[in-house]
C-alpha cells in the first residue's frame, strides 16, 4: 500500500513539474474586456486565420465536458500539425461583469491543458448577443447558450457547421476538417 501511494505521489509531483514548465505568457491569450470583438465572426478576420480552416472550441471553467474533452487535442492538433487549420478556444463568460477569479482560473487551464491555439475570455456582450442571439436559428432553445459547443470555419470565414463534432469524435471530426482543407 505504502508503495502504490509513493507511486501515485511521484506521478502528480512529475505532472506539476511538466505543468511547471510552460506558463501563461507560453500562449496567445486576449481578454475581451473591453468588448472589442462585437462578435463571434469579428475573431475570424484576424490576420492570423486568413486562408485558414478554424476549429472552435467554445468552454467554459466550470464546464467538466469542455474540459474533459481537452485530453483528446493533442490528437487533433498532430493529425493536422503543418496543414493550415488554426486552433480557437473561446472562454465562456459566467457573469456579465468582470469576475478576475474566473480569468485567473482560465489562464490557469490554458496551461495545465496546454490549449495552443488562440485562447480569448468573450466579453458577455461578444458571448450572449454576438454569438448565441445572432445565430439563435442555428441552436434549438435548449442548446442556446450551451458549452460545450463547437464550430467549423472555412478558408474564406464562414462557420459552415454550427455544430461540429467534439474532439472526442475523432474520424468524424477529421473528416469535416480534410473536407474543409480540399474546398478551393
Amino acid at each position: 500500500m505504502k508503495r502504490i501511494f509513493l507511486i501515485l505521489i511521484g506521478i502528480l509531483l512529475t505532472q506539476e513539474i511538466s505543468y511547471a514548465q510552460k506558463s501563461i505568457s507560453d500562449f496567445e491569450i486576449i481578454e475581451d474586456s473591453t468588448n472589442t470583438f462585437k462578435e463571434i465572426d469579428d475573431f475570424f478576420k484576424l490576420d492570423k486565420f486568413k486562408g485558414k480552416v478554424i476549429y472552435v472550441d467554445v468552454w467554459g471553467t466550470r464546464c467538466g465536458p469542455c474540459i474533459k474533452e481537452f485530453a483528446y487535442n493533442k490528437e487533433l492538433k498532430e493529425k493536422f500539425k503543418n496543414k493550415q487549420v488554426e486552433f480557437l478556444y473561446l472562454c465562456s463568460p459566467y457573469s456579465m461583469k468582470r469576475d478576475s477569479l474566473n480569468i485567473e482560473l482560465w489562464k490557469k487551464l490554458i496551461v495545465k491543458h496546454n490549449l495552443g491555439g488562440l485562447n480569448i475570455f468573450m466579453s458577455p456582450q461578444c458571448y450572449m448577443e454576438g454569438f448565441f442571439e445572432k445565430y439563435a436559428d442555428k441552436y434549438t432553445e435548449r442548446e442556446q447558450y450551451g458549452i460545450p459547443a463547437y464550430l467549423l470555419v472555412n478558408k474564406k470565414g464562414d462557420i459552415i457547421n454550427f455544430k461540429a463534432p467534439r474532439p472526442s469524435s475523432k474520424e468524424k471530426l477529421y473528416k469535416e476538417i480534410e473536407d474543409l482543407l480540399s474546398e478551393k
